[in-house]
């Protein structure tokens, strides 16, 4: 893996890398690790992916939203949402990110059924670092989102 992100970083970063190269390459492998051994992995592996980087456009509180859903995937049937997060956490500040990205979980499911007129199953946050994912799933009795969690 490691020269396959050595020629990565220097491809992308077209040799502007510099001295930071080995440190961006750690970080790379750091990351990939954890997500490649997690079980949302090995979820996302044997989903039908529906679509990458969706960028979305909708009226929203008298304004317009817009934003890029990162990943749109079907499993067993059902429709999910997710949103990659790099974020350096601990498992225990993991429910407090539900309340950080609630909002662009209700926006994003919102606009995900509105354009294919399907229900949502969960928006799901994957920490990449961490290897867990938690999913805000819409309440259908308040039309709200609440937190389970999933690894």
């Amino acid at each position: 893996m490691e020269q396959e992100l050595t020629r990565y970083v220097e491809q992308q970063l077209d040799g502007r890398a510099g001295q930071n190269r080995k440190a961006i390459v750690q970080e790379l492998r750091e990351i990939f690790t954890m997500f490649f051994r997690s079980n949302i992995f090995t979820e996302l592996a044997s989903a039908n992916i529906l679509g990458r980087e969706t960028p979305l456009l909708m009226p929203w509180d008298g304004q317009i939203m817009e934003g890029v859903i990162d990943l749109l995937y079907e499993r067993k049937g059902l429709l999910y949402i997710a949103d990659y997060k790099t974020d350096r956490i601990v498992s225990k500040a993991m429910r407090q990110a539900r309340d950080d990205y609630r909002y662009q979980a209700e926006v994003y499911s919102r606009a995900v059924r509105q354009s294919l007129r399907r229900e949502v199953t969960a928006f799901k946050l994957i920490f990449l670092r961490a290897g867990e994912a938690i999913e805000v799933k819409p309440d259908p009795k308040q039309g709200e989102l609440f937190l389970t969690e999933s690894s």
